[in-house]
């Protein structure tokens, strides 16, 4: 009996070994590296030569998601002979492609193999995906059987298990010569600022450049404290990190400061008005700066346009904002740049110095213009509310320039897609790594189609607005459903 399992075994580890890796690199099932696990068993007949009778051989392969948190999703399952040709694949759906964290699920080779034909020799590759980048790779076992028909009985002879080959691990890249140290800082937790920061960290991962294996990242989070931002700003140029990525425009200024006169470039993201902040010298390239990146500058033109959309007989806009905040006054010069072109013949300014100062500037606007549009603005969109009650019981409509001000009771906006901001910020951040100097790669803006289009049906109802169906049918998210 050992002589002829020695034998099927070899047949099938050297001759479906060799033949899956011969293979693996033109297949055209062939996933992304990384993502499959591989075994190699057989099923059906044999004659076990030492005790001279004929028995069935019969292949199990089991896999586990060993992580405590996350999915693993099973893609597909394909068996192979030894040739390289699919002999079944398998795409599993619903709850039967998910694994549950520490699930345990199981390919038998009886199911798609007959047990009672020639001894087949195969290849099983379990292509999977993981639902969290960080989460522990599939493992798996297979589980060989041996058995003999006695007086018509089945009797098992023995049992071989081996572990499944983890491509994942198998074909990692070797460690690199260099590990990029990347100092991350946002001024304070915020969901938008933190999709700004996962998503660069997905575009990284997609440009070659992996946490963990190539990269190091240094987060950082003053919590609002402007010192401590430049604090930290100083340490990351103190430790020499090879790139800088700052979220929001306090924290760009300080790391941008910090950088003067080194070699370390800034990434920035979050960032309204880069140049009037004296970020970047100019929106342009080529600029001598060794900063570029990201600006969530509203793109006040797509929202203009979506205001007349759902209100075409808009053409009297009220605005509120501080003069203060220089990012604001710019947003009103460009408006005041656009406003012929989308239908807004004439516009009612009403300024603010402090958040209590909101209800008062909001009230002034009833009246005197068909709807009201915030921009992007610190000191009213602290007291929102209170435009949004003036609003709702006026009937006065009331647009946003971003999407938590959608959530908040405004009607609609097209807002900036913060995770959108943060590949774009990984994709310059690649580049820079590569090579390029950053001050050639031009400031970026999410506009067109990289916006969110938010609508918020409910409090246009409460502000006497309908929202025409066709915004409804095109928008990425629907406040309330």
């Amino acid at each position: 009996m050992k002589k002829v399992i020695a034998i099927m075994l070899a047949v099938v580890l050297v001759a479906g070994g060799l033949g899956s890796f011969a293979y693996a690199s033109n297949n055209s099932h062939q996933p992304m590296t990384g993502q499959k696990l591989v075994g190699y068993g057989a099923c059906g007949e044999a004659f076990f030569e030492d005790i001279g009778e004929t028995g069935t051989v019969q292949t199990v392969f089991f896999f586990i998601n060993p992580d405590c948190v996350s999915e693993i999703t099973i893609d597909r399952v394909s068996i192979f002979d030894l040739y390289g040709e699919v002999l079944h694949e398998v795409v599993p759906v619903g709850d039967d492609a998910i694994l549950e964290p520490h699930e345990i699920s199981a390919v038998e080779l009886h199911d798609y193999l007959n047990p009672e034909g020639p001894l087949m020799p195969v290849t099983v590759e379990i292509f999977w995906t993981k639902s969290h980048k960080k989460g522990l790779p599939l493992t798996g076992w297979i589980q060989t059987a041996y058995y003999i028909v006695d007086d018509g009985d089945l009797v098992e002879l023995s049992v071989g298990v081996t572990e499944m080959v983890n491509m994942e691990q198998v074909l990692l890249p070797p460690k690199p010569k260099k590990v990029y140290n990347i100092g991350v800082t946002q001024l304070l937790t915020h969901p938008a600022l933190d999709a700004v920061r996962q998503g660069f960290i997905d575009q990284m991962a997609e440009e070659g450049f992996i946490e963990g294996v190539n990269v190091e990242y240094d987060y950082r989070n003053p919590e609002g404290d402007l010192t401590e931002a430049a604090r930290i700003a100083e340490g990351f140029v103190s430790e020499k990190v090879d790139l800088i990525l700052s979220i929001t425009t306090p924290s760009s200024q300080a790391c941008v400061e910090a950088a003067k006169g080194t070699e370390i470039p800034v990434v920035f993201a979050a960032v309204t008005a880069p140049v009037l902040s004296e970020i970047v010298s100019t929106w342009d390239a080529p600029r001598p700066d060794n900063v570029t990146g990201v600006s969530d500058f509203p793109d006040t033109k797509a929202q203009m346009e979506l205001l007349k959309e759902i209100l075409p007989e808009a053409t009297v806009l009220g605005v509120i904002y501080n003069p203060g905040e220089f990012w604001s006054v710019s947003q009103i010069d460009r408006l005041k740049d656009i406003m012929v072109d989308v239908g807004i013949e004439d516009i009612v300014e009403a300024t603010v110095a402090t958040p209590e100062d909101v209800y008062e500037a909001a009230m002034s606007l009833v009246g005197q213009c068909d709807a009201i549009w915030i921009p992007e603005d610190s000191t009213v969109n602290s007291a929102l509310e209170a435009v949004i009650a003036v609003g709702e019981e006026n009937k006065l409509p009331v647009f946003g320039a971003n999407e938590d001000m959608v959530d908040r009771g405004c009607i609609a906006g097209h807002a900036v897609d913060y995770y959108w901001e943060g590949e774009e910020a990984g994709r310059y951040a690649a580049r820079i790594l590569k090579g390029e100097f950053a001050g050639d790669i031009p400031v970026g803006r999410c506009s067109g189609e990289n916006l969110l289009l938010v609508v918020n049906p409910g409090a246009a109802e409460r502000m006497g607005v309908t929202i025409p169906e066709e915004v409804l049918d095109r928008a990425d998210r629907i406040v309330g459903e």
